[in-house]
């Protein structure tokens, strides 16, 4: 079922995905300034594919992620078995599209903020008005002495991207897990 939902994921991508009648257009905020995607996030490829869990009040989701750079564009993809969750687009504009059938437990706006605070360079969290502490395979991510996050990062794994880390939100009251997938043919 894995290869499916990664395979949908990449056609839905590959595509495009032009809009779907079930999808609803949102907005959100984040209690930080968003911060420009970093060139060097991608290191040469083209695109990420995680599987992500998410977990709140006893409920979990898991889905396929998928991260994708093209043309000064960043763009997430939530997927599932049942089709896409979520599409975000991000250029320093904010675009994104929900599912009807999103689980209530999933927020794909929030998603965006958490990718930021694992992924980007503390240098561009920090230009973002957050501060930061960092320690060995840790990141805890604050503004103005409020806690926003904690993320914990498996050693195991690659760098940037290709690393799994578990962030847990303290301001949202959810934690959500990312385990970078092999990588598909096709990706760069």
């Amino acid at each position: 079922m894995r290869g499916l939902v990664l395979i949908t994921a990449m056609a839905c991508l590959g595509a495009g995905c032009a809009h779907d009648p079930m999808m609803t257009t949102i907005g959100w905020r984040t209690p930080y300034r968003l911060q420009p995607v970093p060139r060097s996030l991608f290191a040469g490829k083209t695109s990420y594919t995680h599987e992500v869990t998410l977990e709140r009040n006893d409920k979990e989701i898991s889905f396929v992620g998928q991260a994708q750079w093209r043309e000064g564009t960043l763009t997430l993809a939530g997927l599932a078995p049942f089709g896409r969750l979520f599409m975000i687009e991000f250029d320093d504009n904010l675009n994104a599209e929900l599912s009807e059938a999103l689980p209530a437990v999933l927020k794909a706006g929030h998603l965006l903020g958490d990718f930021e605070l694992i992924f980007w360079p503390a240098e561009s969290l920090v230009r973002g008005g957050l501060d930061l502490e960092e320690g060995p395979g840790q990141r805890v991510v604050s503004r103005k002495g409020k806690a926003i996050a904690t993320i914990s990062y498996d050693a195991q794994t690659g760098e940037g991207l290709a690393r799994a880390a578990t962030l847990i939100n303290h301001s949202r009251h959810y934690s959500v897990h990312v385990v970078p997938m092999a990588s598909a043919p096709g990706d760069e």
